[in-house]
């Protein structure tokens, strides 16, 4: 499970940690309260109450079945994958029936974004995004997160 994963290999020591999950977003492996896509609001909570600052990034990929990816994860769960991912400042990318062509530009996004992360200015475009997030959230256009206000927002000239 990703949060023991987290837990046993990390310490909280006040910088954000970038997790890169890959999955086909058909979360039939994890126990009780964090199966599925709504798995991730215990998960999300319990790390930061324990003071860790996830950023989630995403890539969601259908099944291969030997000629194409089929899309597995309804409009809805992706929706919320993607909610996950700008709350936290992170990124998401859907690989479709196309596969991954680092000449798409969602995917070279992502990958680009991924790339630079490591960067002190790009942090100040993270919280530029956690911050577009939240204001989109408070006019209703994207899932709101019951843990969200508990990210801790930092000044952009921090």
């Amino acid at each position: 499970m990703i949060q023991e994963d987290i837990k046993s290999k990390y310490r909280p020591a006040g910088g954000k940690l970038r997790v890169v999950v890959i999955t086909d977003g058909a979360d039939n492996m994890s126990p009780g309260k964090y199966a599925g896509v709504r798995g991730f609001d215990p998960l999300q909570k319990n790390l930061l109450e324990n003071g860790y600052d996830v950023e989630w990034n995403s890539i969601v990929v259908g099944n291969y079945d030997g000629l194409l990816f089929k899309k597995e994860l309804s409009n809805s769960d992706q929706r919320l994958y993607e909610s996950l991912c700008r709350a936290t400042g992170g990124h998401f990318v859907s690989v479709g029936a196309d596969g991954w062509n680092e000449n798409d530009k969602d995917i070279s996004a992502f990958l680009e974004a991924i790339e630079d992360s490591g960067y002190e200015d790009t942090e100040v475009d993270r919280i530029g995004r956690q911050e577009q997030y939240r204001l989109e959230a408070g006019k209703g256009g994207v899932e709101k997160f019951d843990w969200l206000p508990a990210i801790p927002r930092k000044p952009k000239d921090e």
